[in-house]
């Protein structure tokens, strides 16, 4: 389980909660439609439909997604398992899921203490993993890494659902998993299937600091930064409109805090500044 969503799957989701009951999306190895035919919307290696996703990559392997509910990969000269047929099965088949699912999916990592959520959101590369990692050593949990998928209460509140526990992060020198054989259990009062608020935004700019080590950023801003940090745009006719899917990032610039984290030459002052984040708030 994973994201509020029960799967049932031939392929290894590394990180995955187990669950009981009915899946609620099944993963099957099997042959792929060729094209989703003339109404599609084709981009690249992809093709849209009102509710059908097919992506080829680059490495033979294929995989269409129906509803939400149905995935089928055929991982061509691949092995099932490899490396770059679960990395593309948890990144951007993953995300199509959560959109046709209604949810606004933004590239971030995020840690959890006490009841809330600290998300950090940024390029590849920026430095999201890394973050956490340093929440993580200073006693936050993690939630979720790469894809943050977000969930609006009627209220306005911004709430995500936990992803996978497992940090993409990996040891240069022997390219193992960070976290490998570090407790990766949430804490007893975060569930896999429930949502939980987010406290804060950081957008990680990669950016030297001038004079402030953060910056809070006004509404324009965060809803610019949001919408820059969306994961997969391409994605977003799962939303149901453009129109719907900028009222979500209205709503998400106007009830949740957005900053931006700007890099420094001076460790201690970050890891100063990202203690005090890991602090746990009722």
């Amino acid at each position: 389980m994973a994201y509020g969503l029960k799967f049932w799957t031939e392929l290894p989701l590394p990180g995955f909660a187990e669950w009981v009951g009915d899946p609620d999306v099944q993963i099957v190895l099997g042959a792929t439609p060729s094209h989703l035919g003339e109404s599609a919307v084709r981009r690249g290696r992809s093709e849209k439909t009102e509710n059908e996703f097919l992506m080829k990559a680059p490495n033979g392997a294929s995989f269409y997604v129906r509803s939400g509910e149905l995935v089928v990969v055929d991982p061509g000269p691949l092995a099932p398992k490899h490396p770059e047929v679960v990395s593309l099965l948890t990144g951007p088949v993953m995300a199509a899921i959560l959109y046709m699912r209604k949810r606004l999916v933004l590239h971030a990592s995020g840690t959890v203490a006490g009841s809330s959520v600290v998300l950090f959101m940024g390029a590849s590369g920026s430095g999201k993993s890394t973050t956490a990692a340093k929440m993580l050593e200073l006693g936050h949990l993690l939630v979720t890494d790469d894809l943050g998928a977000l969930d609006l209460s009627e209220s306005g509140q911004t709430k995500i659902w936990p992803g996978p526990r497992l940090l993409k992060l990996r040891h240069a020198s022997t390219g193992t998993p960070w976290l490998e054989g570090k407790n990766l259990v949430f804490n007893p009062g975060v569930r896999p299937d429930r949502t939980i608020p987010v406290r804060h935004i950081f957008h990680l700019t990669g950016r030297q600091m001038e004079t402030d080590l953060v910056k809070k950023a006004g509404f324009g801003t965060a809803f610019g930064l949001i919408r820059q940090h969306t994961f997969r745009p391409n994605l977003l006719v799962y939303l149901t409109s453009q129109s719907r899917y900028f009222q979500l990032c209205t709503t998400v610039a106007s009830h949740t805090p957005v900053s931006q984290l700007f890099r420094t030459t001076d460790p201690g002052a970050q890891t100063a500044f990202l203690a005090q984040l890991a602090t746990p708030v009722a």
